[in-house]
């Protein structure tokens, strides 16, 4: 937003997340630090529970297929019962961290890999 030139602080962000939540529009997913060894708090990664809602608004007719599918991976793997982390260190992320009973299993999800 504030490239956009609009002010907003970290409040009024958590409030609206909170309200889209509430709302069952979108879902978050906290980022685990394998350096702090925990989830971090603040840094979130948001899920539509609708994947429709990716296509609302799209610029210049260019939709972004990776993030639909990792949506779409997000959404099986919540139905499928899986506990979801994102794992993130200085210059990598996976997509997921899916515990499950005593099974751990890390998950990268790409449309296509020609592509970084």
């Amino acid at each position: 937003m504030k490239g956009d030139g609009l002010p907003c602080s970290i409040t009024t962000i958590t409030k609206y997340i909170g309200y889209f939540e509430e709302a069952y529009a979108i879902d978050t997913l906290k980022r685990y630090s394998p350096k702090a060894k925990r989830e971090l708090e603040y840094y979130l990664k948001v899920y539509d529970e609708d994947v429709a809602f990716n296509s609302i608004r799209v610029l210049n007719n260019r939709y972004d297929l990776t993030h639909n599918f990792e949506n779409v991976v997000y959404n099986k793997l919540i139905y499928m019962g899986y506990g979801l982390q994102v794992f993130q260190d200085a210059s990598h992320e996976i997509d997921f961290i899916a515990n499950k009973g005593n099974k751990q299993y890390y998950i990268q999800v790409a449309y296509s890999v020609a592509e970084e």
